[in-house]
């Protein structure tokens, strides 16, 4: 974040992925690739806010009272792993690293105050390409996930620079 933003601890977000798992020979190894969407909510008191040509974008803080600060930015994705799994039919046991790449369909900021709620649409100058690397390593159905963008949240000198996206989590998987 620029200096003079801070960012809220409880910034949620969430994932939705249907993924075809393809094993490798006949061990607990396996490649799966797949479609999904993918939210990522950051919740901060920064708000928007664009040089007068509108060519760079940029955060400041916010200086009146407010309840609720975020800013959204929602992707198609396309996920692939290498996965291990250990235990009977795939309980037990469960890593899996890789990485996947999106393509934004949507980002909006919402601020809740006094004067009461406004979302803005299409942000400018979003980079609206996301990649980036993730790992899960858990228990049957219960994991630890994360993710770590190699992209950048702004295109190359139209934003704030180093705003790298990046998540860490619990995950739920139906399989």
């Amino acid at each position: 974040m620029p200096k003079g933003i801070q960012q809220k601890p409880y910034s949620l977000g969430g994932n939705a992925y249907l993924m075809w798992d393809y094993p490798v020979g006949y061990g607990a190894l396996s490649l799966a690739f797949g479609l999904g969407i993918s939210t990522h909510n950051v919740h901060s008191n920064g708000q928007i806010t664009y040089s007068l040509d509108g060519k760079y974008t940029s955060l400041q803080a916010i200086t009146a009272p407010y309840r609720r600060n975020k800013l959204s930015c929602n992707y198609f994705e396309i996920p692939v792993e290498l996965r291990i799994r250990g235990g009977a039919n795939g309980h037990g046991f469960k890593l899996a690293v890789g990485g996947r790449i999106g393509y934004m369909y949507n980002a909006h900021t919402k601020v809740i105050d006094d004067d009461g709620k406004r979302k803005v649409y299409w942000i400018k100058n979003i980079n609206p390409w996301r990649y980036g690397v993730t790992f899960r390593v858990g228990y049957d159905k219960l994991t630890l996930q994360g993710f770590y963008a190699l992209s950048e949240l702004f295109e190359k000198g139209k934003g704030e620079p180093k705003m790298v996206p990046y998540s860490i989590g619990i995950g739920l998987l139906l399989y």
